[in-house]
């Protein structure tokens, strides 16, 4: 009967509550490529976790595991990292490691030097001034850092553990008690049954005084008579039996179970949490326990290594059991705190660490929408609107599928409900809240809606789009709908009224409503948080009249008013999509208490407390901690960091960089960015990836610089590694001077033998130039002779015409002449009627066509198809024209032209003007020299 509350204490802890527990990153003997059981972890100055492995010995940089062998092939039980060294113990020696020039950890033994027991192994390293103690199950020895000093200590029985508390050094021994060092002697301090029965797991000081933790018993004071100390005299010590102890530095205590995980009990007796293999942890059995130098703890386990991150921002509440469900809404009412899931409607008081939720009675189903007003929490359900009232679920509307409410503008008494079928109003009728009427007119699912007036509300369906609404004044019509067209429907699109301006997100942005206009606009400051790239949600989630929670892949911001100017502060925060695990579209935030959130998820829901999380910011190191120099052929070799400048030779011109920052938390991922100055000056893009290659380096000086960040954060300066590529043989300073020496032997080799070849060829030319020059005079001479023959030719030509012409006049003459005297002859005995006779043979003469015709046919004789050639040239011509072209053709001037035609000189200007436009001549052309051209 005794034991039976012992009994149901412990049920109560294993089974019964689900805890708020900080983040637990597990690893895994295919994540670090070792053994499963992990006996001991410690950390570097530099910041790197040391784990002791049946394998050997186990580093993690924060991005990648390293195995080294231990040197005897056995397990190693031990590792304590004091300066640059790594101390380890195993079987049958014991010794340091410490990183050699190229990065990696080379040993020295220490144990060497002395006679081990056959059977020895070591168990623990301590520190203590000077010296560093090695424990094995048999003997204690100390090592003198300075003077290299061994010293055995002689226990005469068994050790089980070595303690360091208070700068004192004490250990136990079972069946004898507690003992202290005290000038390399062990000192008896008690030998009380308690510790004698009893295997003693740590020591501690607590509140100034010495205190043991046994393994099944509890936690005892130092003293003469033992006593239980009263902050952990706590039922939990008789159920479990706790393999190894850790105080940490706030004064809590860790203990490491066989088979129950790991608790966390705080410095005043309260059992913080408790996490096994349920809810994180990679196996329930501890074997060691570390605290590193940002508070965290490390597990090394029977299978496995698990990290817990004390001192996240972040605590997740994971409920095992599916009864809570998917949360998809939460609400804090009367210092109780209330989830809406999809099974219910669940409660517990606030920040009760041992109460788990209650679900409701008759909330059974699922949960939409928790609102606060008139001092009544109403909640909106598949099955209609309930009032929570004392743990009472009282129906108020039966109306299926409320999602939100809405108080009426300037209508108190009223509230306003968006149903899976439009809309419906509550009255509040002698203090009782009750349901008054469906608005009829409009019958699509009113999910997410605002008031912009008295009696309209912009609506959002994610996929019919944004309508604007209006209400009659009694609410029981919408007397008028319009689709907005100025954005897009949007999967997961939402809308909320924030800062008395309704803003409207979905994957293209976040845009702001303008009454004025009655359309939206791309808000100024907020518009570019949501993007294509980065979009998951366009949930907008206020938590209080001050700010707004919205989310992408990799970010959570927070939009709050700022108090100086009321512009906007936008805060980012790296609770990416996948730690959040929200249901998409349904992303539900509250604010617990000052500055810390709720955010509903699948499986319960995590909590981020910003302050926390802006303590956590601080600047850390980054490391470049190898690099691989590699051949064409594929040759690799390491490259020590013992040089400032490392310079490689020309066939070693592939690189491979590794870097990271000693940072473990899992909440933050840690992105690198790199440039390599000599070959691009822009950074890389962000990436996870802590390595970067570069292959076929011409070469050049270079310097390799890589820097990290946390969400958006920056966490320290670049680190920078300056290296050169040599030049090959081939282009080396020796071989340049001898390319130069042959390259100006060759130039003088071939200019004297071109200047012997040009010489000959020279001589050549010009012999051949004088036989050209003769020959080419010769072809002159003959084209002169051409030449002149052919003027002589066109002279004879234009002799003939002349001839002919002449010719022609002479023979038309004495017919006009022989004829003139015929008539004389005939008419001489009537002289006066001779002369009328002789005048109109004259007249008739100069009218007659065949004198022209008769000139026609001689100068077509002598200047063969020239008409024909004119006509073709230019066809408008008239006959008239074509006489004057003939007359030009002779080259005759305008004076010797006018008798021919029986007109005026000046008649004839005006003919030659009008046949230079009918030819289309330009004034600068003459027009005789055209004619004589053609």
């Amino acid at each position: 009967m005794r034991l039976l509350p012992i009994f149901f204490f412990f049920l109560y802890f294993q089974f019964g509550v689900a805890q708020e527990i900080p983040p637990v990153v597990s690893y895994g003997a295919e994540d670090y490529k070792a053994d499963n059981q992990n006996w001991s972890i410690t950390q570097s100055e530099e910041g790197w976790i040391y784990v002791a492995n049946n394998k050997g010995l186990l580093s993690y940089d924060g991005e990648n595991w390293s195995l080294y062998k231990s040197p005897n092939q056995s397990i190693i039980r031990s590792v304590h990292a004091v300066g640059e060294r790594i101390y380890t113990g195993c079987f049958r020696e014991f010794g340091f490691w410490e990183k050699n020039e190229y990065g990696h950890l080379t040993y020295a033994s220490i144990s060497a030097q002395i006679e081990l027991n056959e059977d020895e192994q070591f168990w623990e390293i301590i520190d203590y001034k000077d010296w560093i103690i090695f424990q094995s199950l048999n003997n204690i020895y100390l090592y003198n850092t300075s003077s290299e000093e061994i010293k055995k200590i002689d226990t005469s029985h068994a050790v089980t553990k070595v303690f360091k508390v208070n700068n004192k050094i004490y250990f136990s021994q079972p069946g004898n008690g507690v003992f202290q060092i005290v000038n390399a002697k062990p000192k008896l301090i008690n030998n009380h049954s308690i510790f004698k029965e009893n295997t003693i797991i740590n020591m501690y000081s607590v509140e100034n005084q010495l205190v043991v933790q046994t393994n099944k018993k509890g936690i005892f004071t130092l003293a003469e008579t033992p006593q239980k100390h009263p902050s952990f005299d706590l039922p939990i010590f008789e159920s479990i039996d706790v393999y190894n102890s850790l105080q940490t530095e706030s004064g809590d205590l860790i203990l490491g179970t066989i088979s129950n995980g790991v608790y966390r009990i705080s410095s005043t007796g309260e059992i913080e949490y408790q996490i096994n293999r349920t809810n994180g942890l990679a196996n329930n059995t501890v074997l060691s326990i570390y605290e590193d130098r940002d508070k965290n703890i490390w597990l090394g386990l029977d299978n496995g290594i698990s990290f817990i991150n004390t001192f996240s921002p972040i605590k997740n509440y994971t409920d095992e059991t599916g009864r809570l469900g998917t949360v998809y809404v939460s609400k804090v009412f009367n210092n109780q705190l209330f989830l809406g899931t999809n099974q219910g409607l669940f409660y517990k008081k606030l920040n009760d660490k041992n109460s788990d939720f209650e679900l409701i009675k008759g909330s059974t189903g699922q949960v939409w929408e928790l609102f606060i007003f008139d001092n009544q929490l109403f909640c909106g359900h598949n099955n209609g609107t309930f009032l929570v009232q004392e743990k009472n679920f009282n129906p108020v509307s039966a109306k299926p599928g409320t999602w939100n409410f809405k108080e009426v503008p300037n209508h108190p008494n009223l509230l306003l409900q968006g149903n899976y079928q439009g809309f419906s109003l509550l009255e509040k009728v002698n203090d009782t809240w009750k349901f008054r009427n469906s608005i009829d007119g409009f019958q699509v699912s009113a999910k997410a809606f605002e008031f912009i007036d008295d009696y309209s509300v912009l609506l959002d369906h994610e996929y019919k789009g944004v309508y604007r609404i209006k209400f009659d004044e009694d609410f029981n019509n919408v007397i008028a709908q319009e689709q907005d067209s100025s954005v897009e429907k949007g999967l997961y699109s939402s809308l909320i009224k924030f800062q008395n301006q309704v803003l409207y997100a979905n994957s293209n942005g976040i845009f702001a409503y303008h009454p004025t206009k009655e359309k939206f606009e791309l808000h100024p400051q907020i518009g570019d948080l949501l993007s294509e790239e980065t979009y998951t949600t366009g949930k907008l989630v206020p938590t209080s009249e001050e700010d707004f929670f919205l989310f992408t892949k990799k970010f959570t911001y927070r939009v709050s008013k700022n108090t100086l100017d009321n512009s906007l502060l936008v805060e980012s925060f790296p609770l990416t999509n996948t730690m959040r695990s929200s249901l998409v579209g349904y992303e539900n935030v509250i604010r617990l208490k000052d500055d810390q959130y709720l955010f509903g998820n699948h499986s319960g829901y995590l909590t981020f407390h910003f302050n926390l999380y802006e303590k956590f910011q601080r600047d850390l190191a980054m490391n470049i901690n190898a690099v691989t120099i590699s051949s064409v052929d594929g040759h690799q070799l390491p490259v020590s960091f013992a040089n400032q400048i490392n310079k490689f030779e020309a066939e070693y011109n592939t690189l491979e960089i590794d870097y990271s920052v000693p940072e473990y938390t899992n909440y933050l991922n840690i992105e690198y960015q790199y440039k390599l100055k000599g070959l691009f000056e822009d950074w890389s893009d962000w990436s996870s990836n802590s390595t970067a290659r570069f292959s076929n380096l011409n070469p050049g000086n270079y310097q390799f610089q890589v820097r990290a960040r946390m969400g958006h954060d920056m966490l320290s300066e670049a680190e920078i590694y300056d290296f050169s590529i040599k030049r090959p043989f081939w282009l080396s300073n020796l071989m340049i001077v001898l390319y130069i020496i042959a390259f100006i032997i060759i130039v003088l080799i071939t200019h004297n033998t071109y200047k012997l070849y040009y010489k000959k060829q020279k001589q050549k030319i010009q012999l051949q130039n004088q036989r050209e020059l003769q020959l080419k005079e010769s072809e002159n001479e003959l084209r002169l002779i051409e030449v002149k023959n052919q003027q002589l030719e066109k002279d004879i030509e234009s002799k003939n015409r002349e001839l002919a012409i002449s010719t022609m006049s002479l023979i038309k003459k004495n017919e006009f002449l022989n004829q003139l005297q015929s008539e004389i002859n005939k008419y001489k005995e009537e002289p006066k009627k001779g002369i009328v006779q002789i005048g109109k043979i004259i007249n008739r003469k100069l009218n007659q066509n065949s004198d022209w015709e008769f000139f026609e046919k001689a100068f077509n004789n002598a200047d063969q198809d020239f008409f024909k050639k004119i006509k073709e040239i230019h066809p408008n011509l008239t006959p008239n024209d074509l006489k004057l072209c003939a007359y030009l053709r002779l080259n005759l001037s305008s004076k010797e032209i006018a008798p021919l035609f029986n007109i005026s000189t000046k008649s004839v200007e005006v003919k030659r003007y009008r046949l230079r436009k009918k030819m289309d001549l330009d004034r600068d052309v003459s027009l005789t020299n055209y004619i004589l051209e053609l």
